[in-house]
This record gives structure tokens, sequence and C-alpha cells, in this order.
């Protein structure tokens, strides 16, 4: 899905460039990680009303990881995104993206226990659980057990 006057690098395993932080680019859903172990129910709903009206969404905030995308802002717009392509029966396509910064060491180590917890591309995605807003708290703490419980031997 590639937006009108789109000059950016595509992001997928063909790209041999390495882009620009704040440059806008596009980003195959195969090479994005989460950085959310629960997701708002009614921001899903949100985006997934706004891409079914056909409506451009802002794009994701993202940063690299071991030749990963890691989604910093936009883990709902990207669930979104999921669930409209699979209700439409289309083809996963690439997500509009923002090159950001990583964030701080001690946040890092974290996100990359997340995102090796809940794996990578449409299906890691698509498995996060949605919940509530007045849930989110208690869901939050509960994945957070399961993913310190868990033990990766690699972190993505």
């Amino acid at each position: 899905m590639q937006r009108p006057g789109f000059r950016g690098v595509k992001l997928n395993d063909s790209c041999p460039v390495r882009p620009l932080e704040g440059s806008m680019n596009e980003v195959s859903i195969s090479k994005l990680a989460p950085d959310e172990p629960v997701l708002m129910r009614e921001k899903v709903a949100s985006w997934l009303d706004r891409l079914t009206r056909g409506e451009q969404l802002p794009p994701i905030q993202v940063f690299e990881v071991n030749d990963y995308w890691v989604v910093r802002d936009g883990n709902h717009r990207v669930r979104a995104y999921v669930e409209y392509w699979l209700a439409n029966g289309r083809p996963a396509q690439e997500i509009p993206c923002e090159i950001t910064s990583k964030p701080t060491p001690d946040n890092l180590e974290e996100i990359r226990q997340v995102s090796s917890y809940c794996g990578v591309g449409q299906r890691a995605f698509a498995s996060l659980p949605i919940v509530p807003q007045d849930q989110v708290d208690s869901k939050r703490v509960e994945e957070y057990r399961k993913i310190r419980a868990h033990n990766p031997r690699d972190y993505i």
C-alpha cells in the first residue's frame, strides 16, 4: 500500500540500505515486532474503522534491532492493518513508517524481551491480547509475568 508521492525506502528482506532517523519509509509486516504485550480494544477498533472508511493512517514509528523493526509507536495501528487484511482476504502489505532512535538501554532490554516473547510478523500482532481499556493494566501485569518467566535463548 504505497502512499501517493512516496519517496522513501521499502524496509524488507531486499532492502540494501539503512534509512536515516526521521525518514519516511514503508516496512513489511514480516519484519515488524511489537513492543507492547497487550492492546486496547477501543484503539484497535478506532483505527480499523478508519481503514474500513478508506482513510490513510499516520505512519508508525519503528527502530531497528538485529535486522528487525520494533514498533515504538503504532502497535494498535499494526493490529488494525492485520485485522483489515484478514477480514478482506488481502495479503499482508507494507505499512507506512518513520524511523526513530532506539530507546534508552534500560527500556531496550524490556522491549527486546517483549518482542522475543511475542514474535515477529503478522502472526505476532494477530495473537496479541486485546482487552477493554479498564482491563489493560491488569492484563499487562499478567503478560509481563509470563514474559519474565519466559527465558528465550535469543532476543531479536
